[in-house]
């Protein structure tokens, strides 16, 4: 998650107000190439961190603090890290100290505190900031985190942002990871929300990198409830984490653009024995819409109240013939839609078609369309395409 933008909380709350209606008339220029194609996370004009060093940082009296120096130190060198790194120009992850703060963790502290908090140790009694160096810092269940009006615990696990120099320039990047009800003292929770924030801390450190979706898929993250960084388009998988031998702690997957444009599993390292597969929407219409404070044109379906849409929906995969249960869901949980897939049993290399049912007569609030997503299962192992419906 990008410090700063608060509609990529990982656990967003949803909307709610007044009501509105899609514009059925919308000019989306010509209809992108692309949209049967797994998103592409852009690469913006920032820099990436291609030496990265990591400074981890607990608290007086965490009992996991061992644990997670060790963390740290086996990850960058592991083949999860180059797994997840590499193509995007990044290098081995050093571990670069293990600080213990010298006074107890605040009650309370935003954004804006913790930047003056980092800047008063660094240098100091804590490692130098460097343009390669990343401070990570778990803070204790005890501690309340803010961040652009967003809550640790309500509305984030973790998030990375980057500390500026006294002209104003790229100083250093940092990341916090807090600590959240059953999963306070979970290791595993605490490491897996570390590695996907250090991914993004390095891949988009200075919140201009990494980030944002190819103009064919600009309605994904949004639909999928998650940010657009290259850990967020993971966290939504009931198996994003895995656990290499090398690291011996979890770990989150995140996205390849290398992969999905082979058409391969994207989120990587890909679980051993998984075959992937995912059935992807054939959204035949341009689309004007409001979400959850965020809006733009885009490909859906347009339907109207109370009306049925039957679209395409191709299933593809690595291989072709392999068994695939195909169904959709309806993401704004209060049943605006309904789903016919006309053969929800079928095999990797087929076209089944899925018929969807706007049953609401208006929506609930300001947003203007509804999200839904399709479920391509195999072996258990569900994949998801996301979308939105605009009703009018």
């Amino acid at each position: 998650m990008r410090a700063g933008v608060a509609w990529l909380a990982a656990f967003a709350l949803a909307a709610c107000g007044g009501g509105g209606s899609a514009d059925a008339g919308v000019d989306a220029g010509p209809r992108p190439t692309n949209l049967l194609s797994l998103p592409q996370v852009q690469r913006n004009s920032g820099h990436v961190l291609t030496t990265p060093r990591v400074v981890t940082v607990t608290f007086p009296g965490d009992p996991l603090a061992p644990e997670l120096q060790t963390f740290s130190g086996r990850l960058g060198q592991s083949l999860y890290w180059a797994d997840v790194t590499s193509e995007y120009g990044v290098g081995s992850l050093v571990a670069a100290g293990q600080v213990v703060v010298n006074a107890p963790a605040p009650t309370a502290i935003d954004d804006v505190a913790l930047k003056t908090f980092i800047q008063g140790h660094q240098g100091t009694d804590w490692p130098a900031a460097t343009s390669s160096t990343v401070y990570l810092l778990y803070f204790p269940s005890s501690s309340t985190v803010t961040e652009n009006g967003l809550t640790g615990c309500v509305d984030f696990a973790g998030y990375h942002g980057a500390l500026a120099d006294a002209s104003g320039n790229f100083q250093a990047a940092y990341a916090v990871v807090v600590r959240c009800g059953p999963d306070a003292t979970a290791l595993d929770a605490l490491t897996s929300t570390a590695a996907h924030e250090l991914v993004e801390a390095v891949t988009d450190p200075n919140l201009d990198a990494f980030f944002g979706l190819d103009p064919g898929h600009g309605t994904w993250t949004a639909a999928a409830g998650v940010g657009d960084e290259l850990g967020d388009m993971c966290e939504y998988l009931l198996d994003q984490n895995g656990f290499p031998n090398d690291v011996g702690y979890a770990v989150q997957r995140t996205w390849s653009n290398a992969a999905a444009a082979a058409g391969r599993e994207p989120c990587v390292p890909e679980p051993a024995g998984e075959v992937f597969a995912i059935a992807k929407v054939d959204f035949p219409d341009p689309i004007a819409w409001t979400y959850q404070g965020n809006s733009g044109i885009a490909w859906g379906l347009a339907i109207a109240f109370g009306g049925s849409k039957t679209v395409d929906v191709a299933v593809g995969g690595e291989q072709s013939g392999v068994p695939v249960e195909v169904s959709a869901k309806d993401l704004s949980g209060k049943g605006l839609l309904s789903f016919a897939v006309d053969t929800p049993s079928t095999t990797t290399g087929s076209t089944v078609h899925l018929t969807v049912t706007v049953n609401a007569g208006a929506l609930p609030g300001p947003d203007t369309v509804i999200p839904f997503d399709t479920h391509a299962v195999v072996d258990g192992r569900i994949r998801y395409w996301f979308g939105f419906v605009a009703p009018w």
